[in-house]
């Protein structure tokens, strides 16, 4: 099932899976990169009018920041491949929000071995990074 809604952070379509929580998604034109795919993880009830929207907002308009530190974090975890470009580590950020606290970055691109085939997954809480997922070991995003 898929309907649309207007909210502060734009149009979203609702996607409800056979199985799983239903997201809501969109795509942003907030801050300086343009439009960048996200996601809103819905409860059980699918409700839309209660989500962090200002948090959201927040993350989305900063999004470059947080890609900047996200890449050093990565760098730091893994070094950065030889006769790299750094900015090129990670690329084509696809976001998911959890609820008000927690959110994450999907890099669909990049130069680590981790980013094959996948990209790889960093974690937030609030601003703090918390960790990453290696998506190079699952079969399918």
């Amino acid at each position: 099932m898929t309907n649309r809604i207007l909210t502060p952070v734009g149009e979203l379509t609702i996607h409800q899976p056979a199985e799983g929580p239903a997201f809501a998604q969109g795509t942003s034109k907030e801050g300086e990169t343009a439009s960048i795919f996200f996601s809103i993880q819905l409860d059980e009830q699918n409700r839309t009018e209660h989500l962090p929207y200002g948090f959201i907002r927040e993350k989305l308009r900063h999004l470059d920041r947080y890609c900047r530190d996200a890449r050093q974090f990565l760098i730091a975890e893994f070094g950065c491949p030889p006769g790299e470009d750094e900015a090129a580590v990670v690329s084509h950020p696809e976001v998911t929000f959890w609820d008000d606290l927690y959110w994450s970055v999907r890099f669909a691109e990049g130069t680590l071995d981790i980013c094959r085939p996948h990209g790889v997954l960093v974690h937030w809480k609030g601003e703090q990074i918390i960790g990453y997922d290696d998506l190079s070991v699952v079969e399918k995003v």
